[in-house]
């Protein structure tokens, strides 16, 4: 929100003369002018919306150019008050003192904030006359689990629990919906429109209605039961704040001893009970993580002090999953460092760091790490080595995103 509205409990009434979800839109007679953050200065860390204001003269624009739809609450917003838990479906809370935390279990915490940075990008138009893309806002999964999934009511379309089709009705209406209101979906068949279902499953439970369209998942299966459809899906990192990865070299830690050959902490039941039936942790050093055997360590922890993590750097198919042990100790010395060296040059592309109040937080976890060792500073022996100052709203996965984006508008002028 540009400071030009009050919002409570995910409703948000505007200002005089200002309107729209995040009060971007202002009167044809209002002039432009700063809004609540000059008075309340704590907002300033979540309040930035340049498409909000008169751009200065000369200024150029950052292409593609995003129109965001502007939904019933129904789609979204309203979702967030019918949740019963405050924890999920956001990715932070606001505390006492003004103050925020980042909601990191929240596995989908996407489906919000995407829809946050949208509304604050420069990559973003108040004028859908000019959009290159057209994004819709609807939070799937907060009609899968939070609401359908635990409260009593309200019920959409069924009452029944944790279920995909409830959100397959909910993208399909939201399709007619926007068909029936806007011309903009007409004109090339929604392939300029944009979805995110950050659920499981990726895209395979959407309707055919919004197919023609870029569908943003974090599921990226393309076998036979695929998940994500080439050249238009695209696979997104989930979201997770500079907390999670605090103590990586990649945010200014110092190196850890890489005790564990390999960790993995998720749900692979076929690798899980192979790996504790022959007891990988203590013959390999092997460690599979889940709801069954916590550790005290951090995941950020147990990431800085294994040499591999499954799901990034080395692949093998789900085939090969119980020779695991023999497949990552043939891999060479010199192979692993080559990994390892990779890794900086993409790691930032699998992070939301460019999201306002996540570039504070990353800046500060940097200095702070370099002041645990700065006699290290000039280390570069370190694989990899540890990640200096930098600026994390570039080179994120947003601006990769916003990347990919462009090189599909003439693919979405042809078809």
């Amino acid at each position: 929100m540009p400071g030009h509205g009050e919002c409570s409990l995910g409703f948000c009434k505007c200002h005089e003369g200002w309107f729209g979800h995040d009060c971007a839109y202002r009167m044809q007679a209002v002039v432009d002018g700063p809004g609540l953050e000059e008075s309340r200065p704590w907002l300033r860390a979540h309040v930035e919306t340049p498409a909000s204001h008169d751009p200065a003269p000369g200024a150029t624009r950052l292409r593609p150019l995003i129109w965001v739809y502007e939904m019933p609450t129904d789609y979204n917003s309203l979702l967030l008050q019918y949740r019963v838990a405050r924890h999920y479906g956001a990715p932070r809370l606001f505390i006492d003192g003004n103050d925020s935390v980042p909601m990191d279990v929240e596995v989908y915490g996407l489906e919000f904030t995407l829809h946050e940075m949208l509304l604050q990008s420069p990559h973003r138009t108040l004028d859908p006359e000019e959009a290159d893309f057209f994004y819709v806002p609807v939070y799937t999964n907060m009609v899968i689990i939070p609401v359908t999934g635990w409260t009593d009511g309200p019920y959409y379309y069924s009452p029944v629990q944790y279920r995909t089709m409830h959100a397959t009705s909910f993208l399909d209406e939201a399709q007619h919906w926007i068909q029936s209101h806007y011309p903009y979906w007409d004109r090339k068949g929604g392939r300029d429109h944009i979805w995110l279902v950050t659920h499981d499953e990726g895209s395979c439970w959407v309707p055919n209605s919004i197919r023609p369209s870029h569908i943003l998942s974090h599921w990226g299966r393309m076998d036979e039961n695929h998940t994500a459809w080439t050249h238009y899906d695209l696979i997104v990192p989930a979201l997770h704040s500079p907390n999670t990865y605090v103590k990586s070299p990649l945010l200014g830690a110092p190196a850890q001893n890489r005790t564990y050959l390999a960790i993995f902490k998720g749900r692979m039941q076929r690798i899980a009970k192979r790996a504790w039936e022959e007891d990988w942790e203590h013959k390999h050093r092997i460690l599979i993580v889940d709801n069954t055997n916590k550790t005290e360590k951090s995941y950020s922890e147990l990431m800085a002090s294994s040499i591999f993590c499954l799901a990034i750097i080395v692949r093998f198919s789900f085939d090969d999953a119980e020779r695991l042990p023999e497949l990552l100790k043939a891999i060479p010395e010199s192979e692993i460092l080559r990994k390892q060296r990779n890794i900086r040059k993409v790691w930032k592309r699998y992070s939301w760091s460019s999201l306002k109040w996540f570039r504070q937080i990353a800046r500060e976890k940097l200095t702070a790490n370099w002041a645990l060792n700065p006699e290290d500073e000039t280390n570069s022996t370190e694989i990899p080595e540890r990640q200096r100052p930098y600026d994390p709203a570039s080179g994120d996965a947003f601006q990769t995103l916003m990347e990919w984006l462009y090189g599909q508008m003439e693919k979405s002028e042809g078809g």
